[in-house]
């Protein structure tokens, strides 16, 4: 029994499968991706190393340059809804006065709301207030039953940056008001 033991531990495995047999009969564009497969990639060959990491790379370059842009435009945030209604808002400059100018334009065929909103005015820094501890500006509007609708509200600081919340009803919305 010792002797059959000794036979197989000195016999060695038979292997049917030779990597390089098989490369010899492929074809060259398979030998290629075998060599190429032991180099070792780069960052920039594996970023930009065919056409679909190119696309989604300057995808993500357009939704970071576009997502930058408009935060970064002030007309932007000057439109909002509140009620069913939109509300445009500007600061207009009138021999050193600043005024609030607040377009409203009610939904055709909807409902609107209808009634008394409370319009609060923080600038956006103290500094150009004139005190740290000014209170914020408080004004009421009444939106009407007609389509279009333009307040004027005169504002008592110099800063041409401000915070404008509405209260209207149950809904409240807050924007950033630029000169």
């Amino acid at each position: 029994m010792q002797d059959d033991d000794e036979e197989i531990v000195e016999k060695e495995p038979v292997f049917h499968y030779s990597r390089e047999r098989r490369l010899q009969h492929a074809s060259a564009l398979v030998r290629e991706m075998n060599e190429d497969q032991n180099k070792k990639k780069g960052l920039l060959i594996s970023l930009f190393g065919n056409k679909s990491n190119i696309v989604f790379f300057l995808c993500i370059l357009l939704i970071c340059f576009f997502t930058f842009a408009f935060s970064r435009l002030p007309f932007l945030n000057r439109t909002f809804s509140i009620g069913g209604n939109t509300l445009i808002m500007n600061i207009l400059e009138e021999s050193g006065i600043r005024i609030l100018s607040i377009e409203k334009r009610a939904a055709s065929g909807g409902e609107v709301y209808i009634g008394p909103v409370e319009i609060t005015v923080n600038p956006s820094d103290s500094e150009s207030s004139g005190s740290a501890d000014s209170p914020p500006f408080m004004h009421r509007i009444n939106f009407n039953p007609s389509s279009n609708e333009l307040f004027l509200i005169t504002l008592p600081f110099n800063s041409g940056d401000f915070f404008v919340s509405f209260s209207a009803g149950n809904e409240q919305r807050t924007a950033r008001v630029r000169e």
